[in-house]
C-alpha cells in the first residue's frame, strides 16, 4: 500500500531527513520526498508499507507524528 503524508515544519528542507528516518524506522520503504514550497513550510513523503495499521500504530510513537499536516 502506498501512502502520502504531508508534514509542516519543513522550512528550507529542514526536518525532512528526520521525518524520512521515522517513516523508515516504522516500516516505510520505497521512500520519495517532495520538499514543497518554502513559504508554506510543508513537505511530503510518499512511501509503501505492508500493513497500514501496524505502520500507523508505530508512527504515532515518533516525534514526527506531531508534525503531520
Amino acid at each position: 500500500m502506498t501512502l502520502l503524508y504531508y508534514f509542516r515544519g519543513c522550512e528550507d528542507g529542514r526536518n525532512l531527513d528526520h521525518y524520512v528516518a521515522d517513516v523508515a524506522q516504522c516500516g516505510g520503504r520505497n521512500i520519495e520526498t517532495f520538499p514543497g514550497d518554502p513559504k508554506e513550510q510543508i513537505c511530503a513523503i510518499r512511501f509503501s508499507v505492508d500493513d497500514k495499521a501496524q505502520f500507523v500504530q508505530a508512527f504515532r510513537q515518533t516525534a514526527s507524528y506531531a508534525f503531520l499536516e
